[in-house]
């Protein structure tokens, strides 16, 4: 996945831009990191890589949102949405559900149990 194009996706996503952008790349390589481990595909092609970077921008927004909580409005193109409606916990969601045939499904793990 191309770090740039998921950052263009996030600063789209969530109205960020020039250094405010810059200061949540952290977030975005760590949503690159947990949409690959959860990626199914071995080797996919352009649209599906598009597609998984969409879902990249997408949790990284859902990060920055539980860590600040201030994003209350964002465009995506034609489409706007605002906090009481859809926010990057519920686009997350969808864009998961919407892109099965890429990503696991996600899943508890049940490591261990200690007394």
């Amino acid at each position: 996945m191309n770090m740039s194009n998921v950052c263009a996706r996030l600063g789209e996503l969530s109205g960020l831009e020039g250094a405010e952008l810059q200061r949540v790349l952290p977030l975005a390589d760590a949503a690159r990191a947990v949409v690959e481990s959860r990626c199914i595909v071995d080797s996919p092609d352009e649209g599906q890589t598009q597609r998984l970077e969409l879902l990249c921008a997408a949790y990284a927004l859902k990060l920055y949102e539980t860590c600040h909580g201030d994003i209350t409005r964002f465009q995506a193109g034609d489409v706007a949405f605002t906090a009481s409606s859809v926010g990057g916990g519920a686009l997350w969601s969808e864009l998961c559900a919407a892109n099965a045939d890429l990503i696991a499904p996600e899943g508890f793990i049940f490591g261990a149990v200690q007394s």
